[in-house]
């Protein structure tokens, strides 16, 4: 399985290629890779969140703030 990671303008994480300029939400991007920015991003983790879709189109999601925590997925199907 091949998992590609995009930042929100869609800029693959292992893109190396600096992209300066215009951004697709408006801002200027300074000249760094994606690749840059998701290490740099990696790198200063405070906090984590997940969510997951539900069959009522509403996610579901766990958080944990200020306490160390653990979150094991023991399994993970997408049925088309």
């Amino acid at each position: 399985m091949t998992r590609l990671v995009t930042n929100v303008c869609g800029q693959a994480a292992n893109d190396t290629t600096p992209h300066p300029g215009a951004n697709c939400v408006g801002g200027t991007d300074p000249a760094v890779s994606p690749s840059d920015g998701f290490t740099h991003a990696m790198a200063n983790v405070k906090q984590v969140g997940l969510s997951f879709g539900s069959a009522g189109s509403y996610a579901s999601g766990i958080a944990l703030d200020g306490n160390p925590g653990t979150f094991t997925m023991t399994s993970f199907t997408v049925t088309p």
